[in-house]
């Protein structure tokens, strides 16, 4: 009586065969996984640098006026106050008992009024601009904040 079986040489290839699509499968997790966490870094950077720059914008746009500070800038709305302090390797928001740092490598920081660099604390400030560094990517941000005729006659120094 002969019996239907396969033979030693069949199940070898049958073997090698798997062993190939295993090894295929198993680089192409590999390659997928790799390439999701690059998504998930660059995607946090993303939504860190939106929500500096959406921070910021928010608070110089309701702010009735932009102060300049040490290594930063004030943001002065009603009886509230928005300090921003930018140094090499991170920048504070401190917003009433709330603190965010972002960390980001600021390369300079530029505050103006009308045109005219700001290097001392305590004067307007119409223009802030500085450069992000982050893994390598230079970032510039530029915030302005536009001053009505009266707020410029009765505001020329804050303290």
């Amino acid at each position: 009586m002969k019996l239907k079986a396969f033979t030693i040489l069949e199940l070898t290839v049958i073997t090698l065969l798997s062993a190939i699509v295993v090894g295929i499968a198993y680089t192409a997790y590999g390659i997928i996984y790799r390439q999701y966490i690059n998504y998930q870094k660059s995607a946090s950077i993303n939504m860190a640098m939106s929500t500096l720059n959406y921070r910021i914008q928010k608070d110089i746009l309701q702010s009735d006026s932009l102060v300049s500070v040490d290594q930063g800038f004030t943001c002065y709305h009603k009886s509230v106050q928005t300090n921003y302090i930018l140094t090499n390797g991170a920048i504070v928001r401190l917003h009433n008992a709330v603190n965010d740092t972002f960390n980001f490598d600021i390369k300079k920081l530029d505050l103006a009024f009308e045109k005219t660099p700001i290097a001392v604390p305590g004067l307007l400030v119409d223009e802030v601009s500085f450069d992000a560094n982050y893994h390598n990517k230079v970032l510039p941000f530029r915030f302005l904040k536009q001053y009505s005729t009266a707020d410029l006659i009765n505001k020329t120094v804050v303290k």
